[in-house]
């Protein structure tokens, strides 16, 4: 067959179709606001999508304030301020989610990591302990689980700071039993650290075990 038709197919399915090696233009005001191109790329705002990736929805906006994916549902409202952005504006991008609720991410469908409406920062974890204070980061791992920094430049920097403003806790140490049990302390003043903790171990210069007893 040659051409472009429309219709349905005898049943409940209706059909848009183009016979020809070339693209569907959809506009509005006389103005093309949508295209599919013969490769089956989708442009919103722009005549010509391309990608590196595949078959691709690509939206452009000519405006400096940019361009954004908007999705909303039933429980969010419809409004601007509602749902979840996508957004591109001046050569930044956005990630954005404008409900009180978390954002989740996952591989292997399984969620891996999850950034809460409080801005807690979860790895292997869905909740924050708020009895640890306010909000931060935190790493749960399992028994083969680990947690590493690296730098590979051998240039005799830290690999990681531990900085607060004025004198006080800069690392607490806690035991996952539940109620979380503070087991000891790291503190600084403006010219020295402390490591506060019931076990005076760290201190001995020549422990060993006692025999014969």
């Amino acid at each position: 067959s040659n051409g472009f038709i429309t219709g349905n197919n005898g049943t409940l399915n209706s059909f848009v179709w183009n016979y020809e090696n070339g693209f569907i233009q959809i506009g509005t005001n006389n103005v093309e606001r949508m295209r599919i191109t013969s490769a089956g790329n989708v442009g919103i705002g722009t005549t010509s999508p391309t990608s590196s990736y595949g078959t691709n929805l690509n939206v452009h906006s000519s405006a400096s304030n940019g361009a954004a994916l908007h999705l909303t549902d039933g429980s969010t409202g419809t409004g601007v301020g509602d749902g979840f952005h996508l957004i591109t504006s001046s050569n930044a991008a956005y990630v954005w989610n404008r409900e009180a609720s978390f954002m989740a991410f996952g591989t292997s469908d399984t969620e891996r990591m999850r950034i809460d409406s409080s801005g807690n920062f979860l790895v292997g974890s869905t909740a924050y302990n708020a009895g640890i204070g306010a909000a931060g980061l935190r790493f749960m791992t399992g028994s083969a689980g680990w947690v590493e920094f690296v730098r590979t430049a051998a240039d005799g920097t830290a690999n990681l700071y531990l900085s607060r403003g004025n004198d006080g806790r800069v690392l607490s140490f806690y035991r996952n039993d539940g109620g979380h049990t503070q087991v000891g302390t790291i503190t600084v003043t403006s010219s020295a650290t402390s490591y506060n903790t019931s076990s005076d171990y760290r201190l001995k210069t020549d422990a060993k075990p006692i025999t014969g007893a």
